[in-house]
């Protein structure tokens, strides 16, 4: 390795971790709770042969079990680490860093070192990276990436090997695995052979790794289509998830606020709530179509420069899983752009590169202003309290962070705040009923248990499914001396 690359990768090391070590130890937040403290599966004596002949697939009752090997790094890390939230840190952090090595040491092949040191180091340490990163319940877009990544290293290059072969198949089942995000990663090798020729292998190899690529992210679409269902589509309506030709008119938008929240990450959210656009009159799609006609202008006055093309579509590509086309249960958050940010770092700095000579100071400035907003941000994650106070100012219209404010009102002691909190939610987004729920339990709490039964019949009309209702409905029955409506378990 060149003594240019050992900096490269010593910056690397230093600076994709620094702004996160502040955080190792901060509370568990979010999904965190759900995904990983209270996850039952973690502590089953059959996770591991369930996971490794893939039984989790079509079994929706484990939370991730669609991505068996982000279930199998929480096994690992609960027998490393307990419930420390620390252990869990470090290896997205280790990840994180891994990613950042692998963008810069795939870039080195066709482009200049310091090109790809600083696209690196602006990925590394985007503040857009932190709800992936921080938080050990959003690690499938970290594993997802690095998988990807491998795979790429193995197969976007004219050496043949066995092991080239075994390795690059290997990761993009992992990366699958992992994420069903990894179905485009075979675009992106594509885009990679069709931008730089000289690292295009013979046809025939050509034709025989992209028919591998093909199979695999086949059978894989076959099995998670065969099993549980497919994020939004099929499920009862969240209130949020975009439905019908919604997905079609509103995914530009997304594009052009994925790309403004990257350009300019000062108000970030963990929630976002995006008002659907259902047709052609509405004014954002327009002002969408122009942002994006003006932004692929500019990209095709330099389409004879490959970095500026395969940037371009390597954040095209990725954009594609979540654009909505295939409805989200959210339609919009900051780990979204997680696999889209390597191409953006990589186009600024090629695009700042061709503008002026005296570019790197600038991207050096940028990188420390993103280092620093990073920083900053960081803190809004030390807790349940901080994160959603912080989504609240963001993004009022939030009813998770009505609800998620609720519940720590509703612990703290503070049940009158607590029940505004859970009204704002309802009244927020009515279709999601955990607000209700929870108003419910306040009120057979303070002894209302009417008033509660009627909350719970009203949530169970709407969610048959809903099972905290069906057991809160028992619990209010039998208080009042009636029967309870299921089987009471034990």
């Amino acid at each position: 390795m060149c003594p240019d690359r050992r900096g490269w990768w010593l910056v690397l090391l230093v600076l994709a971790l620094a702004p996160y070590l502040s955080g190792l130890h901060h509370a568990w937040v979010y999904d965190d709770h759900g995904v990983i403290v209270e996850n039952e599966f973690l502590t089953d004596p059959s996770a591991w042969p369930r996971l490794l002949t893939l039984d989790t697939v079509r079994d929706a009752r484990v939370i991730d079990g669609q991505r068996p090997v982000v279930v199998a790094s929480y096994l690992l890390d609960r027998a490393a680490w307990g419930l420390d939230p620390a252990g869990y840190r470090v290896t997205n952090l280790l990840l994180h860093l891994l990613a950042a090595l692998l963008w810069f040491t795939l870039l080195t092949r066709v482009d200049k070192t310091r090109t790809a040191g600083f696209a690196a180091l602006l990925f590394a340490v985007h503040p857009l990276c932190i709800e992936a990163v921080i938080s050990p319940a959003f690690r499938e877009d970290l594993l997802c990436l690095v998988f990807g990544l491998v795979y790429l290293h193995a197969w976007w290059t004219p050496q043949r090997s066995v092991a080239r072969a075994v390795s690059g198949g290997v990761a993009l089942v992992f990366s699958l695995l992992a994420k069903e995000a990894a179905v485009v990663f075979p675009l992106a090798l594509a885009a990679g052979w069709w931008c730089f020729p000289a690292t295009r292998p013979p046809h025939a190899l050509i034709a025989r790794r992209l028919v591998v690529s093909v199979l695999l992210v086949g059978g894989f679409l076959l099995m998670i289509l065969g099993g549980r269902p497919v994020q939004a589509m099929g499920g009862v309506w969240n209130g949020l998830s975009l439905r019908g030709t919604e997905g079609v008119w509103t995914a530009p938008w997304l594009a052009v606020s994925t790309l403004g929240r990257m350009l300019a990450p000062v108000s970030l959210s963990v929630d976002y709530v995006v008002t659907p656009i259902a047709g052609l009159r509405a004014p954002r799609i327009w002002i969408a179509a122009l942002v994006l006609g003006l932004g692929l202008i500019a990209v095709m006055r330099y389409r004879r420069t490959p970095s500026v093309m395969m940037a371009a579509l390597w954040m095209a590509v990725m954009f594609f899983p979540v654009s909505n086309l295939l409805p989200l249960y959210n339609p919009l958050a900051d780990r979204y752009a997680y696999a889209i940010l390597p191409g953006f770092a990589w186009l600024l700095v090629v695009a700042a590169q061709r503008w002026s000579p005296r570019a790197w100071i600038a991207l050096a400035l940028v990188a420390v202003l993103s280092l620093g907003f990073t920083t900053v941000r960081i803190r809004d994650w030390k807790n349940d309290r901080a994160l959603w106070t912080a989504a609240l100012k963001v993004e009022p219209r939030s009813a998770r962070a009505h609800t998620w404010l609720g519940l720590l009102e509703k612990r703290a002691g503070r049940p009158e705040s607590a029940w505004t909190y859970f009204l704002l939610a309802e009244e927020l987004n009515p279709h999601d009923v955990t607000a209700a729920v929870n108003r419910a339990i306040l009120m057979g709490e303070a002894g209302d248990l009417a008033g509660a039964e009627v909350v719970l019949r009203d949530v169970l009309a709407r969610r048959p499914d809903h099972l905290l209702a069906r057991r809160n409905l028992d619990t209010c029955l039998i208080q009042q001396g009636k029967p309870p409506e299921s089987p009471p378990k034990f």
